[in-house]
């Protein structure tokens, strides 16, 4: 995972993509695109409490185009865009 500083020279993590990133904290798997500064749960710098057991790890991402697949589960949301786009 890559960090770099911003233009108020603050560290970010840049985002992975087409994988997702888990992490362990508040004693939760947590997915998502990126490694945010602080825990969505807690609110807390989750970077601070880690050990080798809640670090970070890639994962393929689970989501591909289902009419390029022969089977497939699709989702789709009740509101608004899915994934953002």
């Amino acid at each position: 995972m890559s960090v770099y500083r911003d233009h108020d020279e603050q560290e970010t993590m840049e985002p992975l993509a087409p994988s997702l990133v888990k992490f362990t904290h508040c004693e939760k798997d947590i997915y998502s695109s990126f490694v945010p500064q602080n825990c969505p749960i807690c609110g807390e710098n989750p970077v601070s409490s880690w050990n080798v057991e809640q670090a970070p790890v890639s994962i393929p991402c689970p989501f591909s185009n289902a009419h390029s697949e022969k089977c497939s589960f699709v989702l789709k949301p009740t509101q608004g865009r899915f994934m953002g786009r």
